[in-house]
């Protein structure tokens, strides 16, 4: 499935530090990440129900063959409707690492700025200083 690949690469970029996202809007993409996987998991629920039983059909070989192919429909193979619902659970998964790494990265990058301010700012202050006592009194050794 492609969107595999493009939940990998989101979750290869958040491990990586580069995607980040806010902790409100990461606490809200987290929220409907998990009402999409209740919804999905209640949908799987019933599907397994649904794939797990036979299509009354009859007992004609061509009802059998109906029951059969509905059974393969939604659980029997990598095109089945089980098959897709499990992989879209798996890349909601993904998506949810994605963004709880995301929140993460940002609250970093915001105390790595948030330092260098800090920094700059103490620099500032001493440049500050020393420009005083220059006026104030000429150099004096450091």
């Amino acid at each position: 499935m492609q969107e595999m690949g493009g939940m990998a690469a989101l979750v290869g970029a958040a491990v990586a530090g580069q995607f980040a996202v806010d902790q409100a809007s990461g606490e809200q993409m987290v929220l409907s990440i998990g009402r999409m996987r209740t919804q999905l998991n209640a949908v799987l629920t019933r599907l397994g129900g649904v794939a797990s039983q036979d299509t009354p059909l009859g007992t004609l070989p061509e009802a059998e063959h109906v029951a059969k192919f509905n059974r393969l429909v939604a659980s029997g193979d990598q095109q089945s409707a089980m098959y897709a619902l499990t992989k879209f659970a798996e890349t909601l998964e993904h998506a949810e690492t994605a963004v709880r790494k995301g929140m993460a990265n940002y609250g970093e990058v915001e105390a790595a700025a948030e330092r260098s301010f800090e920094k700059r700012e103490a620099e500032r202050l001493e440049c500050e200083a020393r420009a005083r006592e220059y006026r104030h009194g000429g150099m004096r050794a450091v």
